[in-house]
């Protein structure tokens, strides 16, 4: 079995994952009572993101190995993929309890600690990473995007300077490092990362983000304008990159600076959030008539949904307009506890017969 194993796994490194899943198929069908053969479908299913088919699998393996820190760790990581946050921590911390040394298991958590919004617990397993060797570039970036999450943006730039150090071709800790320089408005250094990271291949939109709040730091609006709008042809429903590319053409003087987020919102089935953001752009830039406007439009059409009622109770406060805030933010109340006051109703008012 040995050997058909480690030909599976050479065949998952070379990406031929239809041999590698046979093999795993065949040894399990050939009555394998390992957990290993489970184990390593399990890693072959997710990678080609048959995420149920894969837990399956994996659940096998722990059922199979409950002790075996390895396997709990690759659930953990599936967990994670199929958005069960708190299970796959749980998964990971039983691993590291078996396990204590398991750099993997470590870093995993580390990273969903970070994911999870839990800075001081993922700081905590970077800096035992370091410990055990302070050269692990990974666990420098985990660290520094602790930090950073903690607002300790000194700190942060560091700790990710010291990755991108160790690890020259790490596009995802230069990317990190953009993002704390532009933070910082060091605006032509966080460019300069910006730029690397893509050539190593990050191409994500978090990075066109930063690349583009870079060159609008750098007063280059016209190489700005045009990051955006190439990252909104992929993402119109991006509001951070709508209200970025709205507020820069505002800056520019641009008439009809809301234009392109105005025809995200409008396009069929377009998302509550993106509606109701426009309208906080809207705002934002002093149209106080026409983000009431819409955020009336929208409530009519949706009911008194807590996305269009806030930013509407906000802006009627904003305008001294205390008996309308009160009443909406009544109906907003009632929209959080159903059973209360207005809500009984079923309905709200917005200056419209809704019959």
């Amino acid at each position: 079995m040995a050997t058909a194993l480690e030909g599976a796994f050479q065949a998952l490194q070379a990406g031929q994952l239809a041999a590698a899943e046979s093999t795993c198929r065949s040894l399990i069908a050939a009555g394998a009572t390992d957990a290993k053969p489970w184990q390593l479908l399990g890693i072959v299913l997710h990678r080609g993101g048959r995420l149920d088919e894969a837990e399956t699998a994996l659940a096998r393996a722990v059922a199979l190995a409950p002790r075996n820190a390895e396997i709990r760790t690759n659930r953990g990581l599936l967990m994670s993929a199929r958005g069960q946050s708190e299970q796959a921590l749980a998964e990971l911390e039983r691993a590291l309890t078996l396990e204590p040394r398991l750099r993997p298991a470590r870093l995993a958590l580390s990273r969903l600690c970070n994911e999870s919004h839990k800075y001081t617990a993922a700081a905590v397993h970077a800096r035992k990473l370091i410990a055990a060797n302070e050269n692990d570039s990974e666990a420098w970036s985990a660290l520094g995007t602790a930090l950073f999450g903690t607002r300790r943006n000194a700190e942060a730039r560091q700790a990710f300077e010291r990755a991108a150090a160790l690890s020259p071709d790490y596009g995802a800790a230069r990317y990190n490092l953009a993002t704390v320089l532009c933070e910082e408005e060091r605006a032509e250094e966080a460019l300069e990362q910006a730029n690397a990271a893509r050539r190593l291949g990050i191409d994500h939109r978090e990075l066109s983000l930063t690349r583009a709040k870079a060159l609008i730091q750098l007063d280059r609006f016209d190489e700005a304008e045009k990051d955006l709008v190439t990252t909104l042809a992929r993402f119109p429903a991006d509001v951070d990159a709508q209200f970025l590319l709205a507020q820069l053409r505002h800056i520019r003087g641009d008439s009809d600076f809301a234009r392109s987020f105005r025809e995200s919102a409008q396009q069929s089935g377009a998302p509550l959030y993106v509606r109701a953001a426009l309208a906080a752009t809207l705002q934002q830039a002093g149209d106080l008539k026409g983000a009431e406007q819409l955020l009336h439009e929208l409530l009519r059409e949706s009911g008194p949904d807590p996305q269009i009622l806030t930013p509407l109770v906000i802006l009627l406060q904003k305008q001294a307009r205390p008996d309308q805030a009160t009443r909406f933010a009544e109906h907003l109340a009632a929209a959080f506890c159903p059973r209360s006051g207005a809500a009984a109703h079923g309905r709200v008012s917005t200056g419209a017969d809704r019959g």
